[in-house]
């Protein structure tokens, strides 16, 4: 942990032998005769213990070498006689800080500034060790304070970017931390803080950058390979983020975090075997995280004297301790190890539970979701299309694979992109990034109305020029994000040439399934089984407009239970309808060597199997809400 150098304090005028002893011993003490200085420090004492800045500069000399329990105890002599000097109270802070008194150092701190309110290192300090505490509030306005008096201050930018950071506003961390960054470009630490950032804004390339960079001046620093890890992994290059994490193993074994993330990347690529040590090597480390119990149980079938389900059985005895995420998880764990044991009724107490501390968690406006499914259908009508026919870029590059989470789209995808000619790229936020950032109008849908031929041409061509970058080569290119069924009328207009696939899966099924997941996404609907069946009813309204008014050759009806059925059948179907020739490597997708980053990554690297179909069934008697929400839509 980085503190400021202390430094010597001045003189006083005192007696001639104390005043002999003193200055002869700062004299000592500037030259770095360390054994010297000390020695003439407790001489002065001698003559005078409660001479100040005799007690200040051996406090001083204490810390400097390594003995802050000793520095401490002079720095409090000290700062107990002199309650003007920011200086020493400045040190007895840092003192404090190294024993990990973390409130003490905080008035000690705030007594430096009371002595000099414009010390950007006090007010630096007092603000570190509040974020500490976990008063970040007030460490905020600390800092910001130390970055107005002195904005070429690399610490007071570096530390503000960093409460940023933790309080979750890594757009506004970005400015001090870039500061920091430049201030001091070969310091390893400022890069990681500013590839953390980066992270955070979704600028995944520039962060791998960052970390690379702290790596080449510290090859060794766990935090940037971890940092880097993270980076790969969200540009789906789990082989890569997989090795920077093994690396970052071999530098710190017992970092149960890093087996944690190790796991999470093995998992995508597929290797799910290893990815299930990994959980249980972090889970070994730290055997109270919720999350390691979480992870390792998607990997296995649970057995009835399995050791995770004990601990989480025990976890969940003393579930208050831990926040409302992890609450969250060690419930669905515990529903998911349950449900393996058909043991029914404990399974859904658990869904129960997990589910409404998720649904605490989110923000969820029901009106404004649904009516933005409404107003897509009532934009996009069948004269509104085809006034507007082929004014998109025509390229046949793009397959769009929709429908509501957990309906088989990963399935679908997992064949297609077992096909040589074409690149599987997951779920892919580009389109939805356009529309946020009013590409398609403002305020869609009903916004897309204002575009021109131009406008439509533009709008495809930069999702293509987007989406193409990840496979040239690719005759096609899926993207898989199961919420663009939003957005099916505008796919059809700014990409005419483009397929989409609608997969569906038996409406029960389907949103059970969801209820038993903790997704990453804004998925905010799943949480409570009205609002999941609602949502559905309303998806169903807007895909039945989208039949109507999209004609068959542009968009193929997949059904998840034909599929299961007659895998052979329908994969030509589809492989067929995206105009490639069939491959057999199709009907073997669980062998495909690629990263899947859905929560259906470790269903589809095993063989077709039929154990999905009818998933709610057993818990028929539990889902009077969702089956009311559902009307008619399902028996």
């Amino acid at each position: 942990m980085a503190w400021t150098a202390a430094r010597s304090p001045g003189g006083r005028g005192v007696s001639d032998p104390t005043a002999q002893a003193f200055e002869a011993a700062k004299t000592m003490h500037l030259r770095g005769r360390v054994a010297d200085a000390e020695r003439l420090y407790r001489e002065a004492l001698r003559s005078n213990p409660a001479h100040l800045d005799a007690l200040h500069g051996l406090g001083v000399l204490c810390l400097q070498t390594g003995r802050p329990q000793a520095a401490v105890e002079y720095l409090r002599q000290a700062a107990a006689g002199d309650a003007g000097s920011a200086m020493l109270h400045n040190n007895l802070g840092v003192a404090l800080c190294q024993l990990g008194y973390l409130a003490e150092a905080a008035e000690a701190y705030r007594r430096a500034v009371a002595a000099e309110p414009d010390s950007v290192q006090s007010l630096t300090n007092l603000g570190h060790v509040l974020a500490l505490l976990g008063r970040n509030g007030e460490a905020l306005s600390v800092l910001a304070k130390a970055v107005a008096l002195e904005p070429g201050s690399r610490e007071a930018n570096s530390r503000l970017g960093a409460v940023l950071l933790e309080l979750k506003r890594p757009d506004e961390a970005l400015a001090p931390l870039q500061k920091a960054a430049a201030l001091e470009p070969q310091r390893a630490e400022s890069r990681i803080d500013l590839g953390s950032a980066l992270v955070g804004c979704g600028r995944f390339g520039e962060a791998a950058e960052q970390f690379r960079a702290a790596l080449a001046r510290a090859p060794d620093a766990v935090p940037a390979l971890c940092g880097l890890g993270e980076a790969l992994g969200k540009l789906d290059r789990h082989d890569e983020a997989a090795a920077t994490f093994a690396r970052a193993l071999a530098r710190a074994p017992g970092d149960a975090s890093i087996h944690y993330n190790l796991g999470s990347a093995l998992t995508f690529l597929g290797r799910i075997a290893e990815a299930g040590h990994a959980f249980a090597r972090a889970a070994a480390l730290e055997p109270d995280v919720p999350s390691y119990r979480y992870a390792a149980m998607a990997t296995k079938t649970t057995a009835a004297d399995d050791p995770d389900l004990k601990a989480l059985e025990r976890m969940a005895g003393n579930a208050e301790r831990y926040a409302e995420r992890e609450r969250a998880e060690l419930h669905i764990a515990l529903a998911k190890a349950y449900d393996d044991l058909k043991r029914y009724d404990e399974a859904f107490g658990h869904l129960e539970r997990g589910n409404a501390i998720k649904r605490r968690m989110v923000t969820y406006d029901e009106a404004k979701e649904i009516g933005r499914l409404r107003a897509a259908a009532e934009t996009f009508t069948r004269e509104f299309l085809d006034t507007r026919a082929g004014e998109g870029n025509p390229s046949p590059v793009p397959v769009f694979i929709v429908g509501m989470p957990r309906s088989g789209t990963t399935l679908v995808e997992q064949i297609l992109a077992s096909h040589p000619a074409v690149f599987g790229a997951g779920e892919q936020p580009i389109l939805p990034q356009l529309v946020n950032g009013g590409r398609a109008g403002e305020d869609f849908p009903g916004g897309a109305a204002t575009l021109d031929a131009g406008g439509w041409r533009h709008l495809g061509d930069e999702y293509l020029e987007r989406l193409a970058v990840l496979a040239p080569q690719a005759s096609r290119i899926t993207d898989k994000m199961p919420g663009n069924f939003l957005y099916a009328g505008l796919i059809r207009l700014m990409l005419p040439g483009a397929r989409i696939v609608h997969v569906q899966r038996d409406a029960l099924d389907t949103c059970f399934s969801c209820y038993t997941k903790l997704f990453d996404g804004d998925v905010n609907y799943a949480y409570d089984l009205a609002e999941l069946g609602r949502y559905y009813r309303a998806y169903q309204a807007l895909m039945a407009h989208w039949r109507s008014v999209i004609p068959p050759e542009a968009m193929l009806e997949l059904s998840y239970e034909r599929l299961i059925e007659d895998l052979e059948t329908e994969a030509r179907r589809l492989v067929g309808w995206c105009g490639l020739e069939w491959d057999e490597r199709c009907l073997a997708f669980h062998e495909a060597k690629r990263s899947v980053r859905t929560a259906s990554a470790i269903q589809v690297r095993r063989p077709l199997y039929k154990s999905a179909v009818g998933r709610a069934a057993p818990y028929r008697q539990w889902l009077e809400p969702l089956l009311a929400a559902l009307g008619a839509t399902t028996s």
